[in-house]
């Protein structure tokens, strides 16, 4: 993906949908991260924990001015590193730049609706909208955890649950029988 932008970019094509893309895959990535490390300390799954999560990184796109250190620096490493360094113009990378600058009020809007599609979000049309207005105005929107309803959230890691545990033992006793039934033979 950067190098396909930086392609684009040589050849005088407009860039600002792969950069939309890059920023929304790598915010992805930034939450799984966190969310694993959230899983690690917990041992079981909390949805209010999980939510709040995405909320904070959702809330990074849509409250930039609370997260000028994120859009500064960190994302920038975050996107060098999955997508190389060519991922980002030279003007970019300096840590002087806010990367939501590469991105039209128009696009920031997108940004928000692709992350939550990506994530596979349960939400309100209304509430998509109205971040998407917000963010097209120029303004800043805040999401908080009455903003998505319980199961809104599809937890991305393996859970082991009962039902999950029974399956598996169930596996071993097959292959279990199975080497016993070669054995026999």
């Amino acid at each position: 993906m950067g190098r396909v932008r930086a392609a684009a970019q040589e050849a005088g094509a407009r860039t600002e949908l792969y950069i939309l893309e890059i920023i929304c895959r790598t915010l992805k990535l930034y939450l799984r991260a966190r969310q694993r490390e959230l899983m690690k300390r917990l041992q079981m799954f909390a949805e209010d924990l999980f939510k709040k999560e995405v909320i904070d990184v959702l809330n990074c796109v849509t409250c930039p001015s609370k997260h000028e250190h994120f859009w500064r620096v960190e994302i920038k490493k975050l996107i060098i590193n999955k997508f190389g360094s060519e991922a980002l113009t030279e003007e970019e990378k300096r840590s002087d730049y806010n990367l939501k600058d590469s991105l039209s009020r128009l696009v920031r809007g997108f940004v928000i609706q692709r992350l939550m599609q990506m994530l596979g979000l349960q939400y309100d049309e209304d509430l998509l909208n109205e971040a998407k207005r917000a963010l097209m105005d120029g303004r800043e929107f805040e999401f908080t955890l009455l903003d998505f309803p319980e199961g809104a959230l599809k937890p991305k890691v393996c859970l082991p649950t009962t039902l999950s545990f029974l399956n598996g033992l169930e596996l071993i006793l097959l292959v279990a029988r199975s080497n016993t039934c070669l054995l026999s033979i």
